[in-house]
């Protein structure tokens, strides 16, 4: 039986990150030190400063095309390429240059299911009208038919999840073979698999224990980090907690 691992995957595309997200990859780093940390970059990118700055983190290069605007790195990781490109770990985490871990995370935290992210609040919704799949959500919109019919789709977000990489790269595939790649070009992936890869045999984790685990809207109200283990996007939802955080390196608490 294998054992469990863990890699933290951290795409870039910058020459180097801004205060706050050096100060977050940092924090990542200090609490997540037991775990492989690699960057993610475009084969073109001068990573001169994410060595200098990152020495234990490892840079692992893919085809610019793939990490050229926010479409195209979504549209990769519907791809089987990401989650073979870790193979050799169990599980990959993806943290977002605006994403932080402020404590240990760990495989386990993925027992029983495939993925796991940020619960949506309030949650995508997803309507299936023959072979088209219709979205509604509540950032980008979408038909009022979705947003009223649609089935909600509470977990996760993408930009800080974990990810069981075997079965990633097989759903992937299989979804690859099914849906038009117009279709995986138009929608987040996060939605993408959430809405389609439970009837390819993707386990998702119910918003409780993705909730316990990751927050990214339901920042807003905390004055500290509490029991949580990781935030997405927390300089956008709370930029008080996220500047505490920043500055809690070396022994310092956020809490």
């Amino acid at each position: 039986m294998q054992t469990e691992s863990l890699v933290i995957a951290t795409p870039i595309w910058r020459l180097r990150l801004d205060a706050l997200e050096t100060a977050f990859a940092h924090v990542t780093d200090e609490s997540n030190a037991r775990w492989p940390r690699v960057f993610v970059a475009p084969r073109g990118l001068d990573v001169t400063w994410y060595q200098r700055e990152f020495p234990d983190r490892e840079v692992r290069v893919i085809d610019d095309r793939h990490l050229s605007d926010v479409e195209s790195y979504s549209a990769w990781m519907t791809t089987p390429e990401p989650y073979e490109m870790f193979i050799d770990s169990t599980v990959m985490a993806v943290c977002q240059t605006d994403a932080v871990l402020v404590r240990h995370i760990q495989p386990q935290d993925l027992t029983g299911v495939d993925f796991l992210g940020a619960p949506w609040e309030p949650a995508v919704r997803s309507l299936k009208l023959g072979r088209r799949l219709v979205l509604h959500s509540p950032t980008g919109g979408g038909p009022a038919l979705a947003r009223i019919f649609g089935r909600r789709l509470k977990v996760g977000n993408g930009g800080l999840s974990m990810r069981r990489t075997e079965v990633f790269a097989r759903v992937s595939a299989l979804l690859q073979e099914s849906v038009p790649e117009h279709f995986a070009r138009r929608i987040h992936e996060d939605v993408y698999f959430a809405a389609l890869g439970p009837a390819f045999g993707l386990k998702i984790a119910d918003p409780k224990s993705a909730g316990a685990l990751f927050c990214e809207s339901g920042a807003r109200a905390l004055t500290d980090t509490a029991s949580y283990t990781g935030f997405h996007g927390l300089g956008k939802w709370n930029p008080e907690l996220a500047s505490r955080v920043a500055g809690s390196l070396s022994g310092g608490s956020a809490s």
